[in-house]
């Protein structure tokens, strides 16, 4: 019965049932690796090689296992493997600790080098600055989790000295743009109270501050074309666009600036630019339509005020949806509506050219590829009043822009009359 005990004790260990003599020997050579394990506690408490230590933990976790498994039981080391486990899952937790604070280290190390590379060749906009100084946070937070015990704590304590002096400029360097900000909020400030001066010497100071500021620039532009400088205010208007090439208000604002200056096909690129930058962009499809109207273009006039008109509703503003529709009625039904009259070219071909304009039959071909037909043209009625309601910006950038569309006088094509 002993001697079956003996061999079901055997098996359980995992020493096998070829024989008590060959089991007993395996339990001596487990006994003798831990023995060994024991007596290199100091060298794992100091080694910072993780391939050394990942190897040293993997052994130890089966030599733990191997050791709970032996029995009470006459012929067992049970006294023995008591005696080691507790040593044995010590120099498992120095190697777990000293693994987890290599792996803190290289985390700190990742952080540090992120951090340094975003804010190289300054200056940098705020968000830049902020990312920089959330990753030194981490990277500090990373090195004081690493115990004093730890192989790698000397390592940790001499980073964490530089880190924080890193910290400390990163900070006053993110005051200094956050000042910026707050100067160019003032200029915003003062731009809707249609005090131009201030806010040209508010956005000065933030420019100052932190010259890759494009709000402040574009606040410049606005402000100089409210002062009716407007080719100060397209220099200005440049350079917020050189520092952020999808500046939606830029482009609308510089568009307006050109447009005050006579360049008309500027404008309008400057427009087409703006809405590919943002395609909901309800004011610029409203003064693109309006210049397309003045230039003759009825047909990309009407898109345009109904995009706007279409956007303006969704956007919750009803009462410019309501302009915009009144301004599409002042066109004639016929810039509207593609003609299906097969007659209208007849009638256009008894007037003067001026009066009509060639179309393909099917919209789609190149006109080369089909018949060609005249449509009649006849110049409607319409104007824009003289004061219009103002547009309300879609984004969340504060209100700035005192530009309005163009005048009455200035937008208004000269009526003429068509000669049947």
């Amino acid at each position: 019965m002993a001697k079956k005990l003996l061999i079901l004790a055997l098996g359980v260990v995992g020493l096998g049932t070829v024989g008590t003599m060959a089991g007993l020997k395996a339990q001596e050579l487990v006994l003798a690796n831990s023995t060994e394990a024991i007596a290199e506690t100091e060298k794992f408490r100091k080694t910072s090689d993780p391939d050394l230590l990942i190897a040293k933990q993997e052994s130890l976790k089966q030599t733990i296992a191997t050791l709970e498994k032996i029995p009470n039981l006459p012929g067992f080391a049970y006294k023995q493997a008591e005696a080691d486990l507790p040593q044995l899952r010590s120099l498992l937790g120095i190697v777990e600790q000293n693994l987890q604070a290599i792996a803190s280290l290289g985390t700190a190390s990742t952080l540090a080098k992120e951090a340094s590379i975003l804010v190289q060749n300054p200056p940098h906009p705020v968000d830049i600055w902020a990312q920089a100084q959330t990753k030194w946070q981490g990277a500090i937070a990373s090195l004081q989790s690493i115990p004093t015990t730890a192989s790698v704590s000397v390592t940790a304590q001499q980073k964490l000295s530089a880190y924080r002096a890193n910290l400390g400029a990163i900070t006053k360097r993110l005051t200094i743009a956050q000042k910026a900000i707050e100067f160019n909020n003032r200029g915003i400030g003062a731009i809707n109270s249609r005090n131009y001066q201030q806010a040209l010497a508010n956005f000065n100071l933030a420019i100052r501050l932190n010259p890759v500021l494009p709000e402040a620039y574009h606040g410049m532009g606005v402000a100089y074309s409210e002062l009716g400088d407007n080719q100060k205010a397209i220099q200005q208007y440049d350079l917020a666009i050189k520092l952020n090439n999808n500046f939606t208000e830029s482009y609308f604002s510089r568009g307006l600036s050109t447009y005050k200056l006579g360049n008309k096909e500027q404008a309008l690129a400057d427009w087409t630019q703006a809405i590919k930058s943002d395609p909901n962009h309800a004011k610029t499809h409203l003064q693109r339509g309006a210049v397309f109207y003045e230039l003759g273009d009825y047909q990309a006039a009407v898109q345009d005020f109904e995009k706007a008109a279409a956007l303006f509703t969704q956007q919750g503003d009803p009462q410019n949806s309501e302009f915009t529709k009144d301004m599409i009625s002042k066109i004639p039904e016929n810039y509207r509506q593609k003609p299906t009259d097969n007659n209208a070219g007849e009638e256009c071909d008894r007037l003067p050219a001026e009066q009509c304009e060639l179309v393909p039959e099917d919209p789609k071909e190149p006109y080369t590829k089909v018949r060609k037909r005249r449509r009649l043209r006849t110049i409607p009625s319409f104007s824009f009043p003289s004061k219009p309601n103002s547009v309300q910006r879609n984004t969340n950038e504060p209100e700035i822009s005192g530009n309005e569309r163009p005048n009455k006088s200035k937008s208004t094509p000269r009526r003429r009359r068509s000669r049947r």
